[in-house]
């Protein structure tokens, strides 16, 4: 028979085994040997592995034994403060974060890598005009957008494959009167943004003066046709061509279809041009200008 005995076998490090025999069996045997330091069980997880410039994220850490500490592959992608581990997406790209555990009396070090995807942010401005016979839309340009997506009504309409592209044109929204919400989405390199811009417009026919002439005492009757989803029209008229210092009158009521302007000076020529407007929740949506016409 015999008993076994360690010493110092609890941790990393030198340690000992010995064994003593027992009745019949006398003396004893010592041996030493090494207990290697253990393999940390690290495990890393973003909270959001997918952002879009300037939104930021967080990394929770379990199985950490040492000091944690964390690096980005690409700081001006993604940057991470190297203590709590916190990231802030920058520009579109990608970036590795890195979260190291450091080696201890009993645990080699260990290091756990992180993708991160930076999408582009939604476009800051985004407008939809009326035109003659169609809705104009225009945006500014979202940072490292390589094209854009455009829905209306939540069914996409178009994609726009060059980031330097600003505008399109509508021409399937011409039903007058008509409510029409678009959105954008900008893309990149990386994927499509997870943020969007919206713009909600009525499409407003543009009127068509029928008649101009010159009244009495320095007057002229301005007549168009009516638009009957109109809440009104609003007039320009200016000595200049360029309505540049125009003056503004505004007739409310879509059955309202003539009008007197005066004050005008005799003798000089005056250009005038009409548009229509719809009033929803006290937006006026405004139609494209009618042609010009100038009375003397």
């Amino acid at each position: 028979d015999y008993s076994i005995s360690y010493s110092n076998n609890l941790y990393a490090g030198n340690a000992s085994l010995t064994i003593t025999g027992k009745g019949t069996y006398t003396g004893s045997v010592t041996k030493n040997f090494t207990i290697e330091k253990a393999c940390q069980n690290l495990n890393a997880k973003a909270a959001s592995p997918t952002l879009t410039a300037g939104q930021t994220t967080t990394i929770s850490v379990s199985g950490a034994k040492g000091q944690k500490s964390y690096t980005s592959s690409n700081p001006a992608v993604a940057s991470v403060d190297p203590d709590t581990g916190r990231v802030s997406a920058k520009k579109v790209g990608s970036a590795t974060i890195t979260v190291t555990s450091s080696g201890t009396d009993n645990f080699v070090k260990a290091t756990k890598a992180l993708r991160i995807t930076v999408l582009p942010a939604a476009v800051a401005s985004f407008k939809a005009v009326n035109c003659p016979n169609t809705i104009q839309l225009k945006w500014t340009k979202a940072a490292d957008a390589n094209g854009y997506l455009i829905y209306r009504g939540g069914v996409k309409i178009k994609t726009i494959t060059d980031g330097n592209t600003l505008t399109f044109t509508d021409a399937k929204a011409n039903t007058n009167g008509a409510r029409y919400v678009y959105k954008i989405v900008a893309k990149a390199s990386t994927g499509t943004s997870t943020l969007s811009k919206s713009v909600t417009i009525y499409r407003v026919s543009r009127p068509e003066i029928t008649s101009l002439v010159n009244q009495a005492a320095s007057k002229a009757l301005i007549k168009w046709n009516k638009n009957t989803k109109a809440t009104g029209y609003q007039i320009h008229y200016s000595p200049k061509k360029d309505f540049s210092s125009a003056k503004s009158v505004t007739v409310n009521g879509a059955s309202s279809v003539s009008k007197v302007i005066g004050n005008l000076t005799k003798g000089n020529t005056v250009y005038f041009r009409i548009r229509t407007f719809k009033t929803v929740d006290t937006i006026k949506h405004f139609s494209a200008w009618s042609g010009v016409k100038s009375v003397r």
